[in-house]
């Protein structure tokens, strides 16, 4: 009788571990689809900022470190950016945003995508097909949510060490833009900094401001508004 309820037990057990790891993973949200980012570098490493939206599977701000499994591409790519003449995107595989750069057996760390010479939907030319991408790090994960927040707060996505520092807005509050923006400047710069809320209608002048540099030194990289109406 004893072995009997054991055996019970034990099919019990069971049978509640699948539920609930089951329950679990029904509440983790899907982000499968074709993901573009925008490429950019600070003169060292390369980086890749996930292009948001309001809406799923696109609702997650995302900049990670990267590196190409091709050293030869990746110098091109790198020689490219420096010209600063524009702006480039990928055009990656299909996957789930939600497990890239996430730790665990279901994470995703390497996929392959085309970089485009200025955005990949818009007219931009293929320049590079079926290139290896190789995540290092995580810069900036951000879940998009509508309520509107009373200022605007922009992160720091390179080290003290870079040649050029990268800033971009953590897109908070609808609608939006997805901003990012360079500085040339000695001066030691903040990790993080706020302005009075008026996402759509900053400008370099009120981003030099604020970091209290001349308005020459910020550069805007990239700014989107309409995917984030």
């Amino acid at each position: 009788m004893r072995s009997l309820l054991s055996f019970a037990f034990l099919i019990l057990f069971s049978l509640t571990t699948w539920a609930n790891d089951n329950a679990i993973h029904a509440h983790e949200k899907v982000r499968h689809g074709m993901h573009g980012m925008l490429l950019f570098s600070d003169g060292d490493s390369l980086y890749a900022s996930h292009l948001p939206m309001f809406y799923t599977p696109h609702d997650m701000q995302l900049v990670m470190r990267i590196e190409l499994t091709n050293k030869q591409t990746q110098k091109s790519l790198h020689d490219a950016l420096a010209e600063q003449g524009g702006y480039w995107t990928l055009a990656p595989e299909r996957f789930d945003l939600t497990q890239l750069a996430q730790a665990g057996e279901h994470g995703i760390w390497q996929f392959d995508g085309d970089l485009y010479q200025g955005h990949f939907e818009r007219g931009g030319k293929l320049g590079f097909k079926n290139q290896g991408i190789v995540i290092k790090e995580v810069v900036l994960r951000n879940q998009l949510e509508s309520k509107v927040v009373p200022r605007s707060v922009y992160m720091r996505l390179t080290p003290d060490n870079a040649d050029t520092h990268f800033y971009a807005q953590v897109i908070q509050g609808r609608p939006n833009v997805d901003r990012i923006f360079w500085v040339l400047n000695n001066k030691a710069l903040p990790e993080k900094f706020s302005i009075e809320k008026k996402a759509l209608l900053t400008n370099s002048a009120d981003l030099a401001k604020a970091l209290e540099i001349n308005p020459e030194d910020v550069n805007i990289y990239y700014e989107e508004r309409g995917d984030l109406k």
